[in-house]
C-alpha cells in the first residue's frame, strides 16, 4: 500500500544506510533468476519480517513524540 511505502521510503531516508538498503534485494532477485522458488520465498519472508519491526518501531516512536 501507499502508506506502507511512504513508511519504508522515510524510515531508509532518516535512519538506514543506502548502500545497506539497496544491497538487500539483489539476493532475492538472483534466487528468483534462478528459478529457487525456496531460497527467494525465505529471502522475502525475512525482508518483509525485518521491514515490519522497523515500521512498527517507526510507528512507536512516532507515537511517543
Amino acid at each position: 500500500s501507499l502508506r506502507v511505502r511512504q513508511l519504508m521510503a522515510i524510515t531508509n531516508q532518516l535512519k538506514r544506510d543506502p548502500i545497506e538498503v539497496a544491497e538487500n534485494h539483489p539476493p532475492i532477485v538472483k534466487a528468483i533468476a534462478k528459478k529457487d522458488l525456496k531460497k527467494a520465498t525465505l529471502l522475502i519472508q525475512n525482508h518483509l519480517e525485518s521491514a515490519k519491526d522497523l515500521m512498527i518501531a517507526d510507528l512507536i516512536q512516532e507515537s511517543s513524540l
